[in-house]
């Protein structure tokens, strides 16, 4: 299993993403290559982003993180548990996973700052 990069930048928030309740960015495209059927899992490693200096909201949620494996949803919001977001029955020379990822943004809770949340992908074979 490989990823184009090991951080991801999501876009800077606006107020069309304020507005809208979230902001959505592409992360780089997971590919897949297994000799056995297989299944690929993500979770967060925290239940909190990480944020600073404050004001930054130190309580931000894993769930204010969303992923998608389609451009246009579903989203499904992050947690702690593994998620399986990809199986495959047999094995494969390079199965593509476009990730897609949005945050949800309130004016209400969310404050300026520097966030990062710790993500981890997992591939198994049954």
């Amino acid at each position: 299993m490989s990823l184009g990069s090991s951080a991801i930048t999501l876009t800077a928030p606006g107020a069309s993403e304020f507005d809208a309740g979230f902001g959505q960015t592409a992360a780089p495209t997971l590919q897949v290559k297994s000799n056995a059927p297989f299944s690929v899992s993500l979770r967060s490693t925290q239940a909190l982003w990480t944020a600073s200096p404050p004001p930054a909201r130190a309580n931000k949620p894993a769930s204010d993180l969303q992923w998608s494996v389609s451009v246009g949803g579903p989203f499904t919001d992050m947690t702690t548990l593994s998620a399986t977001i990809l199986t495959g029955a047999v094995g494969t020379a390079g199965t593509l996973i476009p990730l897609q990822f949005r945050v949800k943004y309130s004016w209400l809770l969310d404050t300026t700052g520097s966030y990062s949340l710790p993500l981890q992908l997992t591939i198994t074979s049954p």
